[in-house]
């Protein structure tokens, strides 16, 4: 889901806390466009709500699909 001139998961890293709240936000208007909002997994996590959601996972995630970045 990365835009392809970020160059995949090192250009994610290069990237600001603001380019990829912008970049959610882009993919988060995508998704809702054929997706019920309930279905969303595309979103800003704390660290409490990062572990909840993510520990508990159905394996539906993937690192193909979707990508995660922590910002301490």
């Amino acid at each position: 889901m990365l835009p392809e001139d970020w160059e995949g998961i090192n250009g994610l890293y290069e990237k600001s806390e603001d380019e990829i709240a912008k970049e959610l936000d882009r993919q988060m208007a995508a998704y809702f466009i054929k997706h019920h909002e309930d279905d969303n997994l595309i979103a800003r996590y704390t660290r409490d709500e990062f572990e909840e959601e993510f520990n508990g996972n159905d394996g539906s995630l993937n690192g193909v699909t979707y990508f995660i970045k922590i910002f301490v």
